[in-house]
C-alpha cells in the first residue's frame, strides 16, 4: 500500500537522521526539510484511511519543518513520538 511505504520512507529517513546526530553530525536543515515533506506526503497518502493519524502526520511534519526544535512537553502534548504514534495510533514502527 502506498501510505505504508510513504510512512516507512519517513520513519527511516528520520532514523537515519537521528544515528547522524548521535555520531556528531551537525543539524542540517535541508534534511529536515527533506523529513518534514516525507511525513507531509504520508499524511496526504492517509488522509482518507485514517485522519487522525494524517493529522498526528502533519503535526510530525511541522516539528521537524520549525527545525525540530520542540520542547520534551510540546512533543508530549502532540503525541507525535514513535511510541505515541505506535501506542495510540496503530502504527507499526519498528523497534
Amino acid at each position: 500500500m502506498a501510505a505504508e511505504e510513504a510512512v516507512s520512507e519517513a520513519f527511516h529517513k528520520t532514523c537515519r537522521y537521528y544515528a547522524k546526530l548521535s555520531n556528531g553530525q551537525s543539524k542540517c536543515v535541508n534534511e529536515e526539510h527533506d523529513i518534514a515533506e516525507r511525513w507531509d506526503k504520508a499524511a496526504i497518502k492517509l488522509n482518507e484511511i485514517d485522519p487522525a493519524l494524517s493529522m498526528k502526520l502533519r503535526l510530525k511534519s511541522k516539528f521537524w519543518r520549525e527545525g525540530a526544535a520542540w520542547t520534551e512537553e510540546e512533543i508530549a502534548l502532540a503525541k507525535i513520538s514513535f511510541d505515541d504514534l505506535r501506542n495510540n495510533c496503530g502504527v507499526v514502527f519498528p523497534l
